[in-house]
């Protein structure tokens, strides 16, 4: 986390001194859904899935399971909303959100937001000026969620359009795939996906084969307008576009429309 603060070109503009600043993250809790840290990214143009162009993020600082949404404005408003989602899901996981980490952003300091977590006896803290290390592990989060969005982007030959569609996925690809080791972790833990680490469930995602967004996929037909096999005349499917996946499904882009289907298949790309 360190390092990565060091090299961002923007805030070492931002908070520059004669002499270099050492800078560390905060501590984290080793409770699952004791302390989340929360961030924000954006502006961005506009999604062409649901014309969002912010994303807003929480994550569990002990699993590193992280929680995400889009929306098309970003006030204090939206942050409760989405805040007390989470707040509920890790409760009904058996965890007891007590704190909340935040940064100087306005949305999340705000007295409005902060009044509205004590009412769920959850405490916000807020970062010093240019405290990003604070929110370190949020911040880290949101630059290879970032990253690894611009890469599919670039892979699929997609604009910026689908870069806030790809974040989200990416997020979902992060929390299914194994989480770093950490030294208080036994050695089965350490094993183990972000999403059974925090869960304690292993999700059918993550035994389904992931592509890369953009990917041409099949997605077969209803029974009811669902062609006989080898029919050139009643097609048995229809070619759509991923652009993300959720617990038991995929999310695929057809006609205008989002489709939910358990099992795609893909034209022009492999498994990741």
């Amino acid at each position: 986390t360190r390092r990565l603060i060091e090299s961002d070109t923007i805030r070492n503009r931002a908070a520059a001194k004669r002499s270099p600043v050492v800078r560390a993250s905060s501590r984290r809790s080793t409770t699952p859904g004791h302390t989340l840290q929360a961030d924000g990214w954006g502006t961005a143009t506009e999604s062409v899935v649901d014309g969002s162009s912010y994303a807003m993020g929480l994550i569990n600082e002990a699993t590193t399971f992280g929680y995400q949404a889009s929306t098309r404005l970003h006030t204090s408003a939206k942050w409760i909303v989405f805040s007390k989602r989470v707040i509920l899901a890790e409760r009904a996981l058996g965890h007891d959100v007590r704190i909340i980490k935040v940064d100087m952003g306005s949305d999340l300091c705000s007295e409005e937001y902060r009044d509205a977590m004590l009412d769920l006896n959850v405490l916000v803290q807020v970062a010093p000026r240019h405290g990003h290390e604070f929110v370190g592990l949020m911040e880290c989060t949101n630059d290879s969620r970032t990253r690894a969005a611009e890469a599919m982007c670039e892979r699929a030959r997609k604009g910026p359009g689908f870069l806030i569609p790809a974040r989200l996925y990416a997020g979902v690809l992060a929390n299914h795939k194994q989480a770093t080791p950490m030294p208080w972790r036994t050695a089965a833990q350490r094993r183990m996906t972000r999403s059974e680490l925090h869960t304690g469930v292993r999700t059918s995602l993550t035994h389904r084969p992931l592509y890369t967004v953009g990917t041409e996929v099949l997605v077969l037909e209803d029974k009811q307008t669902r062609g006989p096999y080898g029919s050139t005349e009643r097609p048995r499917s229809t070619v759509g576009m991923l652009i993300g996946a959720e617990e038991n499904c995929y999310l695929v882009l057809r006609g205008g429309r989002v489709y939910r289907p358990r099992h795609v298949q893909p034209t022009n790309e492999l498994a990741m």
